[in-house]
């Protein structure tokens, strides 16, 4: 499961990835994309680093603090870099062999270790060894360890960088000594860029487009096996459904049952492709609601483009799906309460 976790949580960073050239990822010590995306499941993902905190850090670090002259496609907001990475902007007081991508996502991380081994010098006038050893345990080794010096060297590659590996124990290091957030971590729910790909994880399906069809599938299939008698036509059925699903909109008035009813009418004509047709157009209008300001032709491509996934989603969780209880009590809440008496009988529904 966690690794089906990481790699949606992935698809967050293709944009940003996406948007720098070869040279740029070199800069950063990146490498790659299959090299960036192994730092990204490592990394920024189990720490939960904000891209824009970190596209803004980056830009920082490649401009040298002098505003944006392109070198990443910059976005209409200013860049912002976060609180500590000002200490590293110049060139000259970067640490040497750290690659600028670890910069970019944990300047505060790097800022401690300085700061720690900076007290640590003032308080001790250590010889090399004790220095060495001090730092050996901030990134998370075996003081005693022989050879201390070989093994540092052992972590650093062919182009003099520090591999990740001994740069995830800092990051370790910093979290369990300092009990901290990550400065470049999200910090609300309503910031958090990964919450998304967690619930549709924890849904067991890739994409919105996926979760509304299993979810308007399992209230028709309630309705379907409980209710059938009490339903008129297959456009009622459909209609119920629909409500069903999208009842916070009908609650916060952005969608009107009349509106899923015509949906409802214009599905029904495709006999068993009904459903499908219906989530499909059901989908249009939630996702015009959500994104008003996109073109509506560009929204129904892209619900039309899903809809090999939906039709595989719809029939999956028709052989599959035996009950839930939320699904359930919100169907017969909606079929038995008097509150919807008036509802039920503008769709189609006998009392």
């Amino acid at each position: 499961m966690l690794g089906r976790i990481r790699k949606t949580h992935s698809k967050v960073w293709e944009n940003i990835l996406s948007s720098m050239s070869k040279e740029e990822l070199s800069l950063l010590s990146m490498g790659s994309m299959k090299e960036a995306n192994e730092i990204v499941d490592a990394f920024f993902v189990p720490d939960k680093i904000h891209p824009l905190n970190f596209y803004y850090n980056c830009e920082a670090l490649l401009l040298e603090g002098v505003p944006s002259l392109g070198v990443i496609a910059a976005p209409e907001k200013s860049p912002q870099p976060t609180s500590s990475l000002s200490r590293f902007v110049p060139v000259i007081d970067r640490p040497l062999g750290v690659p600028l991508w670890f910069i970019a996502a944990y300047p505060d991380v790097l800022l401690w270790y300085d700061n720690e081994v900076g007290e640590y010098i003032k308080a001790h006038r250590p010889d090399e060894y004790s220095l060495v050893a001090f730092c050996a345990r901030l990134f998370g080794l075996d003081s005693k360890e022989p050879d201390l010096d070989k093994k540092f060297r052992d972590y650093v590659d062919k182009d003099g960088k520090t591999r990740p590996a001994i740069l995830r124990n800092l990051v370790q290091s910093y979290k369990d000594k300092t009990s901290r957030e990550l400065e470049t971590a999200v910090k609300t729910p309503a910031d958090d860029v990964y919450l998304g790909s967690e619930i549709l994880e924890a849904c067991g399906v890739e994409n919105n487009f996926i979760l509304i069809a299993v979810n308007t599938t399992k209230y028709y299939l309630e309705l379907a096996r409980g209710y059938r008698d009490r339903f008129r036509t297959e456009v009622s059925l459909l209609a119920t459904t629909g409500v069903l699903d999208a009842q916070y909109y009908i609650m916060e008035q952005t969608v009107r049952p009349s509106e899923i009813l015509e949906m409802a009418e214009g599905a029904a004509v495709h006999a068993e492709g009904a459903l499908l047709d219906f989530i499909v157009r059901l989908e249009m209008k939630l996702f015009m609601v959500d994104n008003p300001d996109m073109d509506i032709s560009d929204i129904e491509m892209a619900c039309l483009a899903q809809k090999a996934g939906i039709a595989d989603a719809i029939k999956r969780i028709k052989n599959e799906y035996v009950g839930e209880p939320m699904f359930a009590s919100n169907v017969s809440e909606f079929m038995n309460s008097h509150q919807y008496r008036a509802l039920r009988q503008a769709l189609g529904v006998e009392s």
